[in-house]
């Protein structure tokens, strides 16, 4: 069914429906992820700047991790709409950024006490 080019550019007869998505749909959808972005971001900035308040490595270590979370968790769409790659490689590749910044979280905050 996939060969190795369609399997990188948006094949729309492979995905569930045949088509894009549309109308409020969408919107909602840029929404969402726009706002997760902006909110995740903050925390990243707020988790850095205690960092370099208060020059606890725990802190920074914690914005790095949200870091990952919310540029994962937006970069599947910015993946899709503007590089045109497959929407399941999209969602792998989220995947893969959402959990590289939940172990650098767990891993920090398991680690920290014992400091």
């Amino acid at each position: 069914m996939y060969d190795n080019l369609t399997f990188f550019c948006r094949p729309y007869e492979y995905l569930p429906g045949g088509t894009d998505m549309v109308g409020s749909d969408y919107t909602f959808l840029v929404i969402g992820k726009t706002m997760t972005l902006i909110f995740g971001l903050l925390i990243s900035a707020l988790s850095f700047l205690s960092y370099r308040r208060h020059k606890d490595r725990l802190m920074l270590e914690i914005s790095i991790g949200f870091l990952f979370i919310s540029i994962g968790s937006f970069i599947e769409g910015v993946m899709y709409e503007i590089l045109g790659l497959n929407i399941y490689l999209d969602h792998l590749i989220e995947s893969i950024f959402i959990l590289i910044g939940m172990i650098i979280i767990a891993f920090t905050l398991f680690i920290g006490g014992d400091e």
